[in-house]
C-alpha cells in the first residue's frame, strides 16, 4: 500500500471508530450486525487502517451507524485534512459502483402505459463501464 492509501484507510477507520463509540457499540456489536461474517478482529483492523474496506462493507457500516455515506465523508471536508479531496473522490467512485436496479416486464405489457414489473434485475458496473455482475431477483 502506498502512503496515501494508508492515510485514507486510517482516516476512514478512525471515523468509524468515533461513530461506533458515540453509539456505545463495541467492535463485536458492529461485527455481529454486518450481513457478511465479520469478527471483532476484522473491525479492529478496519478501525486501525490496516484493512481496506470494500464498498459493500462501507455502505453497510454507515447504515448500521445511522449515517449516510455522504454524511460520513462530509466530516472530512470540513476539517483541515489533506485527505478530504481523496475521500470525496473515493465516495464518488463508490457511489458510481452501486447496483443499478432495472424492472423486468413481460413483453406483452410493453405497450401498456402503467405496466407492473414482474421482477427486478440488478447490475453492478466497474469503472470502465463493463458489467461485473447481473443478478435477477
Amino acid at each position: 500500500m502506498n502512503s496515501q492509501t494508508e492515510n485514507l484507510n486510517h482516516s476512514i477507520g478512525r471515523r468509524i471508530s468515533e461513530l461506533r463509540k458515540q453509539r456505545e457499540m463495541s467492535q463485536h456489536d458492529l461485527a455481529s450486525k454486518l450481513s457478511r461474517r465479520r469478527t471483532q478482529s476484522w473491525v479492529s483492523n478496519v478501525e486501525s487502517g490496516r484493512r481496506n474496506l470494500n464498498d459493500h462493507d462501507l455502505f453497510e457500516i454507515t447504515a448500521i451507524l445511522g449515517i449516510t455515506p455522504s454524511g460520513f465523508f462530509d466530516y472530512f471536508s470540513g476539517s483541515e485534512n489533506s485527505f478530504s479531496k481523496s475521500l470525496g473522490d473515493s465516495f464518488r467512485e463508490l457511489s458510481a459502483r452501486l447496483p443499478i436496479e432495472m424492472p423486468v416486464f413481460l413483453q406483452r405489457d410493453l405497450g401498456d402505459s402503467t405496466p407492473e414489473p414482474i421482477d427486478y434485475q440488478y447490475q453492478l458496473t466497474c469503472r470502465h463501464g463493463r458489467y461485473l455482475t447481473s443478478i435477477t431477483h
